[in-house]
């Protein structure tokens, strides 16, 4: 199991355009966690129902801000990956977890983990939505293309609490979603949001 997983963080990874610029060096500047971490907490939020990994066509952004939270209520620094599609173009994904087993966004965020790797940084996006694994940042932005002619996700990353940029422009409210954050406040929207998902029978 170990063998392959490194071979899967070091095999050669598909052209996809600009990937955000990410601290690799010094893992203890970021707080990397170790790869059996990763994974054991990836599987721990699988099984949380409260995520309604079930029904990825909508409520990303609260899975994203509950994720995000729960790590760092773990001393895990998370941060926001997000994808935007290209114009006259959306994200386009195969996933379980839709009766249709594909789901098509405009955007899609995810959480985004500092993984130590030898005495390297390497981040891993946790979207159980689409993967059984933590998977990195370019396998992430691969899995929202139809085929490998279809143009790439434009990716940015986000600390927690920072609205993300696209096309030059900062959105408003905290970066729980891209409007202005709801009334409620995010966490009690993303409860309320996700709860509202019925899990199939």
């Amino acid at each position: 199991m170990r063998i392959a997983f490194v071979f899967l963080l070091l095999s050669p990874l598909p052209a996809l355009g600009q990937i955000p610029d990410l601290p690799v060096d010094d893992p203890d500047s970021v707080g990397a966690i170790d790869q059996q971490r990763a994974y054991s907490l990836f599987g721990m939020f699988r099984a949380q129902e409260d995520l309604a990994f079930h029904s990825p066509n909508d409520g990303c952004y609260a899975r994203c801000h509950l994720m995000s939270m729960r790590l760092g209520q773990m001393g895990v620094p998370a941060r926001r990956l997000w994808a935007f599609s290209a114009i006259k173009a959306r994200l386009y994904a195969k996933t379980n977890g839709a009766s249709s087993r594909v789901v098509e966004w405009d955007w899609h965020v995810a959480p985004v983990v500092p993984v130590r790797v030898g005495d390297k940084t390497r981040w891993l996006v946790f979207d159980p939505c689409l993967f059984s694994r933590p998977v990195s940042v370019e396998d992430w932005a691969a899995a929202l293309r139809k085929n490998a002619a279809a143009p790439p996700p434009q990716l940015t990353v986000t600390q927690l609490g920072e609205p993300p940029i696209r096309n030059g422009q900062r959105f408003p409210g905290s970066g729980y979603w891209l409007r202005p954050d709801p009334r409620e406040g995010p966490s009690a929207h993303a409860f309320k949001t996700l709860g509202e998902m019925k899990a199939p029978k």
